[in-house]
């Protein structure tokens, strides 16, 4: 049973500065202000959905080789404000470009295939348990675009709400939203729900591209992101396991079609 979280909570102020600079953003934006965005505005979709066994093959080992994979809000101290007990685990191959070398080894091609993805910034396995719900909340900063490839999706009950639309992930199949719009994720089934979780730079008009790549550099480089990382290697620290960080990640332009 889902414990209730406490009411108290709330994103760090850190985000706050963030949002300061979400109007600009929204304005060079080249994508439609929707919840939801056709997957033809990214080219290397395709691409990515036809590796989906490839990927969901190197997922399968770590399970069968028990892969220590950490509650997410023990790695990202800020995810308590919307879950506090071990039903969403994440497998974190980037975090804002900083790359971990020990998971990244242990998944070669996933690795490869994310890392040539323009404008990639995150990127891990996400695993929601059966009967999970993440509360109704927003994301960070308006500058990153959400994408969700299905690896293991169970039938039954088990979709997201973004803005009060309704979608269901789809094993092999890109899903690109909007998460500073209000969303809420559920698995209502007996089986785990699996995703690549992807983070891509927003696509902005002009020098605002250049300015919100550096922008998201500077979060992974700030005080803020040394802390994320030490969280992060300390929980596998407390297993024996060693897990560096290397960063900056090279950014390449982010694909659109116009």
């Amino acid at each position: 049973m889902q414990t209730a979280l406490n009411s108290n909570q709330r994103h760090p102020y850190f985000f706050d500065l963030l949002h300061l600079f979400e109007r600009g953003v929204s304005a060079a934006s080249t994508l439609p202000a929707t919840p939801f965005f056709d997957r033809s505005h990214f080219k290397w979709a395709d691409d990515l959905e036809r590796s989906t066994e490839r990927i969901r093959s190197e997922y399968r080992s770590l399970v069968v080789n028990q892969e220590p994979i950490p509650p997410f809000q023990e790695v990202s101290r800020e995810q308590k404000t919307i879950t506090n007990d071990d039903k969403w685990k994440t497998y974190i191959i980037y975090a804002y470009g900083a790359k971990s070398n020990r998971n990244a080894s242990l998944c070669p091609e996933t690795t490869r295939l994310v890392a040539a993805i323009p404008g990639m910034k995150t990127a891990f396995f996400s695993i929601l348990a059966p009967g999970k719900e993440i509360p109704r909340h927003r994301g960070p900063y308006k500058g990153l675009i959400r994408c969700h490839l299905g690896i293991d999706v169970p039938e039954g009950d088990c979709g997201i709400d973004v803005a009060g639309i309704t979608a269901r992930w789809e094993n092999g199949r890109c899903l690109f939203f909007d998460d500073t719009f209000q969303h809420r994720a559920w698995n209502r089934t007996n089986r785990e729900r699996v995703v690549l979780f992807l983070d891509i730079l927003r696509p902005l008009r002009g020098p605002l591209h250049s300015w919100n790549d550096h922008l998201i550099r500077a979060i992974a480089t700030s005080r803020f992101g040394q802390r994320s990382i030490r969280r992060f290697q300390d929980w596998y620290a407390d297993k024996g396991i060693v897990n560096d960080a290397e960063f900056p990640l090279t950014i390449g332009e982010p694909q659109v079609k116009r």
